[in-house]
């Protein structure tokens, strides 16, 4: 991706994502994430249950653009994990994407992470198109990190990588 003529990110994708070396993991957790999903709920499982535990403490809600930093030391490649939250599922729309993104794009560059992995699978609902998401959130997202930028889009599955390397290759054309 360019801005002005000089590269503001590279863009990738990686499989499988938990396994992915860099500064910081991005997820989406929703206010209905009890038990927590996705990506978000394989941090829970490798973090012994610890955003369960906050779930049902009521100090994370998944409630629309609420952030949780974990520090997950050794246990993922990344040392830092970043969970945003998306609100009601039945709210989200394009413009409450292009907000998670720009809001996402503020929490990392508050933290100064230039280099991570976002899972967007968990945002890909029935009914949206995966590749107009993935514009809407990353186009969000890129004016808000720190330059230059290593962005992976991270997937678990054929599927999603098969989504993400189609969108991918639109935006190289």
């Amino acid at each position: 991706m360019t801005q002005n003529g000089s590269t503001t990110a590279s863009l990738n994708i990686y499989r499988p994502a938990h396994t992915y070396s860099c500064q910081a993991l991005v997820t989406y957790i929703s206010s209905n994430c009890r038990p927590p999903k996705g990506m978000a709920g394989y941090i829970d499982w490798v973090m012994d249950g610890h955003i369960s535990n906050l779930v049902l403490n009521g100090k994370v809600k998944g409630s629309f653009c609420e952030s949780l930093l974990l520090i997950t030391g050794s246990k993922i490649k990344a040392p830092l994990s970043v969970i945003i939250g998306t609100g009601d599922p039945i709210k989200i729309d394009t413009k409450r994407i292009g907000l998670l993104g720009d809001f996402t794009g503020r929490v990392l560059n508050d933290l100064k992470v230039s280099h991570f992995g976002i899972y967007t699978h968990d945002l890909f609902l029935p009914g949206f198109d995966p590749f107009r998401i993935l514009d809407t959130l990353i186009e969000g997202l890129i004016c808000k990190i720190p330059k230059p930028a290593r962005i992976c889009i991270l997937t678990n599955t054929q599927e999603q990588k098969d989504i993400a390397v189609s969108w991918l290759q639109q935006q190289k054309t």
